[in-house]
């Protein structure tokens, strides 16, 4: 299958950006990728804060690194602004931050920039907390 214009494209998922990582990507024929590792994300919203904004020289690299193989970073996940979500103090900082991330993304032609925004927040939990023999553990 090979992508199309304005059809769909064959992607994958990697958070690995190493030359072996990309050039097994290609070698599946691959040519466009989701991530939500390298620079300014990760799978959780908690304790990313400083993740963001992005850059163009942090970001920019992954892409750099992807367009060397012939790779395009077609969805960039975007997380570490729980204050937003909860509706905490800080919270118009970290969307001034997710705002600019958004526009970096623009910036390096990234098409599709995707973010959960769960009220319930059921697969992180709400906040940290210290159980039997220290175990840490969510709560909600």
């Amino acid at each position: 299958m090979t992508d199309t214009v304005d059809g769909p494209k064959l992607a994958i998922s990697i958070s690995d950006f190493s030359d072996s990582t990309l050039r097994r990507v290609r070698q599946l024929g691959i040519t466009n990728v989701h991530s939500s590792g390298g620079a300014g994300s990760s799978d959780s919203n908690f304790g990313r804060e400083d993740q963001l904004p992005w850059t163009e020289e942090s970001l920019g690299a992954d892409v750099n690194a992807l367009a060397a193989h012939g790779i395009k970073l077609a969805i960039k996940m975007i997380t570490g602004f729980p204050n937003a979500i909860y509706g905490r103090p800080g919270r118009d900082e970290e969307i001034d931050r997710v705002i600019e991330s958004v526009r970096v993304a623009g910036r390096l032609e990234i098409p599709v920039v995707e973010y959960n925004w769960y009220a319930h927040r059921i697969i992180e939990g709400y906040y940290n907390v210290e159980g039997r023999g220290g175990a840490g553990y969510r709560a909600f």
